[in-house]
């Protein structure tokens, strides 16, 4: 006998058929109302013909709203969890066009993953994208060399506009404050070095050697490479978090609007104090190395300051030591340039400020890599 139950807004009849099809007849409103109600109802009648034939007839269904729409499209899903096979029939032109445009995919949906990699005007739209972009780094940072360069000239033309103040601060922060990490990091090359050389010198009997090693060593090449790194880290993320805030709470903003050039405010100060902090505090790394140096000598190797000083005073050369400072003075000026123009490209937020102190540290050890290289290939062809 056919099942009929009465609703406020749709009425519900179930049959089956003699083939074993179970028959889902709907009529009246498929609206929120009867949804809440059917649902437990007719998913109780798709379970009891798992695995057969279910047919939905909905020629009765004058109207159906959106929550009937997501109502069938549950019931098929149930239907298909349970292995049922669901069709609907009847079906009258109002409901399928309202089916029809409530289960129109979203068109404005951004392909992801795999097929935005595979479609290739996105393809050559994240090129074109990122090579503008890379365009436009390149041309802010060669505005911010060409600005910088400008108000250095400026500044040693007009010795007035220079903050002298702020470059003396600047000069004990980061310099004479940097003394004691630069000379403990030093003093342990210097022993690792004497260390090292010591292993195989030892066997020859030219441990007398070890200091004019660690002499042409630091002197040369690791002192101001080093110290350059440390400052790097040390110096270089700060001017870059420290303009990056100044950015971010428009300070740089105020600066411009009172007339003031923030780059003959900022950077030439920062340049000045690095570049005479650099070769001192490189100077000071290498003594801390010759330090650590005759530490090893004299414990381990037993020989005397008196010949170990002998060492270094045959070993050190003025050539030498001009060309460790005036690498020492390249490096400032590529850690304050890169710095400074990273803090002036922060955008946003504390975290642009983080990202850029980062990227400070990473690019100014590169370019002191990349610089000592040159200048190793130069000297080499130079004699």
């Amino acid at each position: 006998m056919p099942d009929e139950t009465a609703r406020e807004s749709v009425t519900v009849q179930t049959a089956e058929q003699a083939d074993g099809t179970a028959i889902i007849r709907l009529s009246g409103v498929l609206d929120i109302e009867a949804c809440s109600s059917l649902l437990s109802r007719l998913t109780a009648v798709i379970e009891r013909h798992k695995a057969g034939a279910v047919a939905l007839d909905l020629a009765d269904i004058v109207q159906v709203d959106d929550y009937g729409v997501f109502f069938l499209r549950e019931i098929k899903r149930i239907a298909v969890s349970n292995h049922a096979d669901l069709f609907m029939t009847n079906i009258p032109d109002a409901v399928r066009k309202s089916i029809e445009i409530f289960s129109r995919p979203e068109k404005t949906r951004q392909p992801t993953g795999s097929a935005h990699r595979l479609n290739p005007a996105l393809l050559v739209s994240d090129v074109g994208g990122t090579t503008l972009a890379g365009i436009n780094r390149v041309e802010a940072s060669l505005t911010f060399l060409g600005a910088a360069a400008i108000a250095v000239v400026s500044s040693l033309t007009r010795p007035r506009t220079i903050r002298l103040g702020d470059t003396i601060s600047l000069i004990q922060k980061n310099g004479v404050n940097g003394i004691p990490i630069t000379a403990l990091i030093s003093f342990i090359t210097g022993l690792i070095i004497a260390f090292v050389a010591s292993v195989k010198l030892e066997q020859f009997g030219g441990h007398i050697f070890i200091p004019s090693l660690i002499t042409f060593a630091m002197v040369a090449e690791i002192g101001p490479i080093m110290t350059a790194i440390i400052v790097a880290g040390r110096t270089g993320s700060a001017y870059a978090a420290e303009i990056g805030t100044m950015k971010i709470s428009e300070e740089i903003d105020a600066l411009t609007s009172m007339g003031f050039d923030p780059v003959l405010f900022l950077v030439v100060p920062r340049m000045i104090a690095l570049f005479l902090s650099l070769p001192i505090l490189a100077m000071f790394s290498v003594i801390a190395a010759l330090l650590g140096g005759l530490t090893v000598c004299v414990t381990l190797l037993n020989l005397m300051p008196g010949p170990y000083f002998q060492g270094v005073t045959d070993a050190l050369f003025l050539e030498d030591i001009v060309w460790g400072l005036s690498k020492s003075a390249v490096f400032a000026v590529l850690i304050t340039l890169i710095g400074c123009l990273r803090g002036f490209q922060v955008r946003g937020g504390a975290s642009a400020v983080g990202n850029a102190a980062t990227s400070a540290v990473v690019s100014g050890i590169f370019l002191i890599i990349f610089s000592d290289s040159i200048a190793a290939v130069i000297r080499i062809y130079w004699g």
